[in-house]
């Protein structure tokens, strides 16, 4: 770099010809020049670029050099000058040096942009003014260094990734302290602190019972320099914490000094838990398949069988120690199944993935034909989804055919016995499915065996105990409980008869079912006999029920009557009396006692009316009338014409539009309208007006009333007039036998008139009520039944 400095043309560069340079940078070009250390020079304003041949190497080949020397550092280094000038300047103002280690800088080099890595030091060279001339620079590149340690570094992370890819605990162990450390996965799998070392005599601890020994001997073994440091065994982990077990797989290396000591021990734990578990249960399978009292088999795709379990050799003929590979599949059958096996099984396994069906084999010693049940599997890889083999898994049906030779056998008996009986006899198979009826079904329904089967035996069954039959029958062959229901069943003439039906299920030694029997009893004359009982006694309990509520009512009534009467039947008796007395002392006196006589008379007089009252209530109880059609028009205008001359002398007005015709007692519905009317006009002063209506009332309006049925047409008559009303709160009170509201010298009567409303209207199964306010009138509901 001397020579090249030296002949370079410097009269055109700013700094000029070489003898203008001052010392400062003379000197440092030399130190610059003659050491081995990559060193650069940024000099004067210009930032001129001065480097040695110890740096030359980094600027690559045919990349800035020798174009670089005397170049202002902007126009040498633009790739790099926004992330070095501010460093340069930090110099030239004056600053400190500057250390940086490991920086990515990319410079053009080698005919492109290369990322280079820099361990450089930017340094102020001070010029005869004292100022600072330039910035010195001593650097070395790192490139490699860098890339070696990432390298390094990817090399630990995917060391560490596959350790983590692999879900393996690492350990390392100090044989002189006994003490390891571990990942978290292997401190969890231990039940220990992320943090925690560990103890040996600790992690040995938490090893299972029985394998413990053998662990600790293979640590032994491993730490002795005759066994290369190799430590391979399994065994078992069981956390403190949570109790789990985990199997593991352990692999370490020992390592040794020159003296045969070991110094170090490390390697890793696999967590084979579940395939050890799988290796277990597969021993079981295995085990479970071996001692099968069914053929099972394994037939390779070369069509060899490749494994017959125990009980398939000792049903083929196979010797134990036989091996079945050697055996021709065609020496175990007839060749017309040969064929079967080889254009229908197969290929069906093949395809779909299995086949089942009746099947048959030759005993290899005997030449016995065994029919058997086969179901045969295609066995896939599980990864590539590759056919491996076919297994199979073959039932002897030489019992089960012996068996249901003996049933058949057993059911025919049975049939017979079956036909003979009067009753019906049916049997159905597990499932609920009837696939017998004797002949007595057939006698009954006058339908052929076909015509039963064809349109199934419910059709025998009435339409309205269809379902509920279906159900109960399900229910039974559901739970196995019996069955037990009652029905209609359609005669051949139509009748439909009640049938009592029963069914138990008939079970096998270990408790499934085989079939059911069931038996349909005619109860028909006993069921109607035993309704018509029910019925006689129902209607009795409403009979006693009603007459006992008519016994409560009239006691009511005879209690309320005697308290009554007790005072108003015995008062025109103590008048008679006392007005008797004082005429037998008056005696002389003839105004005085005809004016007692008058006075005994009048109350006599009342007293008739009182017991002729009585008599009239009582007779309502005990009516022999019969109830017929009754036009309430008629009745009303007998009572305007009984009223007549009443109405006329007090001007009374009675306004009705049109009344139903009933079934009623025409006498009791003639007194109930007259004691209304006769009230009304009673209980009022001049000019008395009188509204009589009626409508029908909708079975809505009944079912709100009480005491109403809602299955007969009711009509609502209203009788409302103007007269002096009364208090509503005396609205029930009004229809109490002698029950008055008045005075007997303002309005004459015996106060039995309402009570015998009431009654009449209840005979007649209705209802009647009283509306009023006192000097407004009153109106009075009354609901009757159109019909009985």
């Amino acid at each position: 770099m001397g020579q090249l400095i030296r002949t370079l043309d410097w009269s055109k560069n700013p700094l000029g010809p070489i003898e203008s340079w001052p010392q400062s940078l003379r000197t440092t070009l030399s130190i610059l020049l003659h050491s081995r250390f990559p060193m650069f020079l940024f000099w004067g304003p210009e930032l001129i670029c001065f480097y040695n041949d110890a740096y030359r190497p980094s600027l690559g080949n045919s990349g800035k050099h020798p174009t670089a020397l005397g170049q202002p550092g902007e126009l040498i280094w633009p790739e790099i000058w926004a992330d070095i000038k501010p460093l340069i300047d930090r110099v030239m103002a004056g600053g400190e040096a500057s250390w940086n280690e490991d920086q990515l800088l990319p410079i053009y080099r080698n005919g492109q942009i290369e990322d280079v890595y820099w361990t450089y030091s930017y340094s102020p060279v001070h010029d005869e003014s004292g100022g600072v001339g330039g910035v010195f620079v001593t650097c070395t590149e790192t490139t490699e260094k860098v890339i070696t340690l990432k390298t390094i570094a990817e090399s630990k992370d995917q060391l560490a990734f596959a350790i983590e890819a692999a879900e393996l605990g690492t350990w390392d162990m100090d044989p002189e302290t006994d003490r390891f450390t571990g990942n978290d996965r292997l401190k969890s799998w231990f039940g220990l602190a992320p943090e925690a070392e560990i103890d040996l005599p600790l992690a040995l601890a938490l090893i299972a019972d029985k394998d413990r020994q053998r662990v600790r001997d293979a640590i032994q073994t491993a730490l002795q320099p005759s066994s290369g440091g190799n430590y391979d065994v399994e065994y078992t982990i069981i956390n403190p914490v949570d109790g789990r077990e985990r199997r593991v797989k352990a692999k370490g290396k020992a390592f040794f000094d020159e003296a045969g000591k070991a110094y170090r021990f490390n390697g890793t734990l696999q967590d084979y838990t579940d395939e050890y578990r799988a290796s277990a249960e597969q021993q079981k399978l295995l085990t479970l398949v071996e001692n099968s009292v069914d053929l099972m088999s394994v037939l390779g795709l070369d069509g060899r069988n490749t494994y017959i379990n125990k009980a398939g050799k000792q049903l083929l003929g196979i010797d134990d120690d036989q091996d079945v590979t050697r055996i021709p599949i065609a020496d175990l059958h007839t060749p017309e199944q040969m064929d079967f096996v080889r254009t229908q099984v197969i290929p069906t396994v093949m395809t779909t993935g299995r086949w089942s069906g009746q099947f048959a084999a030759r005993h290899l010693k005997t030449g016995e034909i065994i029919p058997l049940y086969n179901n045969c599997l295609r066995i896939d890889d599980p990864v590539t989804g590759q056919p491996l083999a076919i297994g199979a898994v073959m039932r002897d049906l030489r019992p089960e055919m012996a068996a249901q030779k003996a049933l058949e056998e057993s059911r025919e008996q049975f049939r017979l016995l079956a036909d003979l009986m009067p009753q019906f006899v049916w049997t159905a198979l597990p499932s609920g499915i009837l696939n017998y009826f004797n002949q007595s079904v057939y006698n009954f329904s006058g339908l052929s065996a076909e015509e039963v089967q064809r349109h199934s035996w419910l059709r025998l069954v009435h339409p309205d105990e269809r379902q509920a039959t279906v159900d109960a029958w399900m229910n039974s062959i559901k739970t196995g409980d019996g069955f037990v229901f009652q029905h209609r069943f359609r005669r051949h003439d139509g009748e439909y008869r009640w049938q009592l039906s029963r069914a138990v299920p008939i079970k096998n030694g270990e408790g499934g079912i085989q079939w059911w029997i069931g038996t349909s009893t005619d109860i028909d004359d006993q069921k109607k006999m035993a309704d018509e009982l029910e019925r006689m006694v129902q209607q009795r309990t409403l009979e006693l029920h009603s007459s006992n509520q008519e016994l409560i009512k009239t006691n009511h009534e005879l209690e309320q009557f005697a308290y009554i009467a007790s005072h108003d039947l015995q008062e025109p008796l103590r008048k008679i009396q006392s007005f008797s007395e004082l005429l037998h002392l008056n005696l002389t006196d003839r105004e005085m006692s005809g004016q007692y006589l008058n006075k005994i008379s009048t109350s006599a007089q009342r007293m008739g009316e009182l017991i002729k009252s009585v008599l009239n209530y009582s007779r309502l109880s005990n009516t022999v009338e019969r109830f017929v059609e009754t036009d309430l028009n008629h009745i009303l205008a007998g009572v305007e014409s009984d009223f007549e001359l009443l109405i006329e002398q007090k001007g009374a007005v009675i306004r009705r539009t049109e009344l139903p015709v009933i079934e009623g007692i025409p006498m009791h519905l003639s007194q109930l309208f007259s004691n209304l009317v006769g009230n009304s006009l009673k209980f009022s002063g001049n000019e008395p007006v009188i509204e009589i209506s009626s409508r029908l009332l909708s079975p809505v309006e009944a079912a709100q009333i009480q005491e109403l049925r809602t299955d007969i047409p009711y009509v609502h008559i209203q009788v409302k007039d103007n007269g002096i009303g009364f208090e509503q709160e005396y609205a029930e009170r009004v229809f109490t036998i002698f029950q008055r509201l008045n005075h007997t010298k303002s309005y004459s009567g015996t106060g039995i008139g309402l009570a015998l409303c009431r009654k009449i209207v209840e005979n007649h199964s209705g209802k009647i009520r009283a509306e009023s306010e006192l000097g407004k009138g009153a109106t009075f509901h009354i609901y009757l039944p159109m019909k009985r």
